[in-house]
């Protein structure tokens, strides 16, 4: 009987994911057929740009979520604070994750390519070189942070931490790397979603998610973003990137010596510490309960919907 309403929690969630993605998509269309429709020549003005992207997801599908899952129990964890010594630590950590998770990716892209002979598009990359750039500084500094770390991190883990906090991670980040629905970012999705999910477990204060979500996008997208965008010369640019690139490095390499000693704290047997949970799933067989339900099982197939689409049909 407890396993049955774990999987029906587990199911509920699923549903929340597909109300959001499905709310978001018919919110998209609407406003492309709105334009198409009475202001086809605004089709590349701002307006419709910052609609298209802030509505569909930000405005109605996260919400519509919320308001699915509303109804399920949740539990915040324990609240405990950080030193910015430990967020600086933990930003050269999450760059480290940014990095092997992108390395990942290319991994996976390259291997599609070779099976296949179909080319993965870099979605983000794309998307963040057209359009305005204001514009998409604001998505990727401000608002991806602020929302996805409120839903996936917040709304998720608020609702599930308490049947396993492993468990809770790793489906945490696999539904945020699913609903990216790209394979150039599902890898470092998961990556930077499973340590995301871990800290606001560990502090149970989203801001410090929050506040790492924007730094990893800041430093990974926003400034390459912003100094190719704003038309300098080219000697100029060049030696910006310059600089960017060698002080990535160098929060790389900290954040590799800050893992390694975290290995060797593990080592000696100071690693981390799960909770198993109020109503700890089984350690055998979890994924089932977790995953082969009506709601989980839906998600997983809109996304794989997506993944083809923005694969082989883009």
């Amino acid at each position: 009987m407890e396993y049955k309403f774990i999987k029906k929690a587990f199911s509920r969630l699923g549903f929340a994911l597909i109300v959001s993605d499905v709310s978001a998509t018919i919110t998209a269309y609407f406003i492309l057929w709105v334009f198409e429709t009475f202001f086809p020549n605004s089709m590349d003005g701002f307006l419709y740009q910052a609609l298209s992207q802030l509505v569909p997801l930000y405005c109605v599908g996260i919400p519509a979520a919320y308001a699915v899952a509303s109804g399920m129990p949740a539990m915040k964890p324990d609240s405990q604070k950080m030193s910015v010594k430990e967020i600086i630590m933990l930003a050269a950590v999450s760059m480290v994750g940014l990095n092997i998770g992108s390395l990942l990716s290319n991994v996976l892209t390259e291997t599609i390519y070779t099976i296949t002979g179909v080319e993965a598009p870099d979605i983000l990359t794309e998307t963040m070189h057209d359009g305005y750039l204001g514009l998409n500084i604001f998505l990727t500094f401000i608002a991806a942070p602020v929302m996805e770390e409120l839903f996936y991190r917040k709304m998720i883990l608020d609702r599930i931490g308490f049947f396993g906090e492993r468990q809770a991670i790793m489906v945490s980040a696999f539904v945020f790397a699913l609903a990216h629905g790209n394979f150039h970012q599902f890898c470092y999705a998961y990556l930077l979603g499973a340590l995301f999910a871990y800290i606001y477990l560990k502090t149970g204060q989203i801001r410090y998610t929050i506040c790492l979500h924007m730094i990893v996008n800041f430093i990974g997208g926003v400034v390459v973003t912003v100094v190719t965008g704003i038309g300098l010369a080219e000697e100029l640019q060049n030696t910006i990137l310059d600089i960017h690139s060698s002080l990535t490095m160098l929060i790389y390499l900290y954040g590799i010596v800050v893992l390694i000693a975290k290995l060797v704290q593990i080592i000696n047997g100071n690693g981390f510490m799960l909770s198993s949970g109020m109503f700890p799933l089984p350690k055998k067989g979890w994924r089932k309960i977790a995953y082969l339900n009506f709601g989980m099982l839906g998600f997983i197939l809109l996304c794989s919907i997506t993944f083809y689409r923005l694969t082989f049909l883009w």
